[in-house]
């Protein structure tokens, strides 16, 4: 076998493998699973209530609501459920959906969420950060309303209840 067949069988797997690990490390996925230190899964842990106020859609008015986060923080992912208590139409409604996500920067809690509800369209994200004290989250969301049909957007803040 010549040196150069030889040089090309060994460089060939070790640049698709040194490839596969940049490309890995450098992920949006490797950053949202950033280990949990124990101090900040300790904080962020727990039953989570405020209000979310919806900014004007083309649909609908701005709109505000009573929330609630119950969350659970893994190693690396952060999940849980939370509900939007809010009047629609006249009538007062609960909007049950799930969360999953993570950290960045030990700061800042970035979430999916959709509706419990499979056969519902509701969807989005939302990005929020842990006051140093650990016992606020403030910041925005976006995604899809499944009662104004439309997109929504707007800002979260919730404070730690036990």
């Amino acid at each position: 076998m010549n040196s150069a067949l030889a040089a090309a069988l060994v460089t060939g797997p070790l640049s698709v493998l040194l490839s596969f690990c940049l490309a890995h490390l450098f992920s949006k996925d490797r950053l949202q699973r950033s280990k949990i230190t124990k101090a900040r899964g300790l904080a962020l842990t727990g039953k989570w209530r405020g209000t979310l106020t919806q900014e004007a859609s083309s649909k609908d008015g701005p709109m505000e609501g009573e929330l609630e986060f119950d969350l659970r923080c893994g190693r690396r992912t952060v999940r849980g459920s939370g509900v939007l208590w809010r009047s629609f139409d006249g009538h007062e409604r609960a909007i049950s959906f799930g969360l999953k996500g993570g950290f960045l920067f030990e700061r800042f809690l970035r979430m999916e969420y959709g509706n419990d509800k499979g056969h519902v369209v509701q969807f989005g994200s939302v990005v929020t950060e842990l006051v140093s004290e650990g016992d606020r989250l403030r910041g925005r969301f976006v995604g899809y309303g499944s009662m104004s049909e439309d997109i929504v957007s707007g800002t979260i803040s919730l404070t730690k209840c036990g």
